[in-house]
């Protein structure tokens, strides 16, 4: 799957107001549904999975097991996942990188915007910028050259060399 259909179908998923984002689905586990409702509620609790398990009634060692059976991901790999949902989410409501940092636990916007590239190939501003104008990344992507992962404005190539 390309970066852009990735991220057309994160927010295809974001829109949908019963789907969790990202297929992130709901677990059925009891213990492991304490531990989720926590970090659904809050994605920028960045308690430790030992301190999650004792709040679901586990230890942390079943809590990773359960994240790993009924997931396919590890704890870790999950959390990210929910924060960069969480994240693409906001930042389709038009919120700045900024806020969407903090909403989805990002202390800085440097780590987060690290995170957001690895996870979907572009910047949060980059997918933020299609959907301000009313677009979603899909036909945003049909404006960009194809041999530039940067998308100029038009006012930006006046003077420059070999440029009208």
């Amino acid at each position: 799957m390309n970066t852009l259909s990735t991220v057309t179908w994160a927010l295809d998923e974001v829109a949908r107001p019963t789907a969790l984002p990202l297929g992130l689905s709901t677990p059925r586990d009891p213990q492991l549904l304490r531990a989720f409702a926590v970090l659904r509620a809050n994605p920028a609790d960045l308690r430790r999975l030992e301190e999650l398990a004792d709040l679901a009634g586990a230890s942390s060692r079943t809590l990773a097991r359960l994240f790993r059976a009924e997931t396919g991901l590890s704890f870790s790999q999950w959390r990210q996942q929910a924060r960069m949902a969480e994240a693409l989410g906001a930042l389709s409501t038009g919120v700045t990188p900024a806020r969407a940092a903090a909403v989805a636990g990002f202390a800085g916007q440097a780590a987060f915007g690290a995170a957001f590239r690895g996870s979907f190939g572009m910047t949060p501003g980059q997918a933020r910028q299609p959907l301000a104008m009313g677009r979603d990344p899909i036909h945003a992507e049909a404006d960009r050259p194809h041999h530039s992962t940067r998308y100029l404005e038009p006012s930006s190539l006046v003077g420059r060399p070999g440029r009208a």
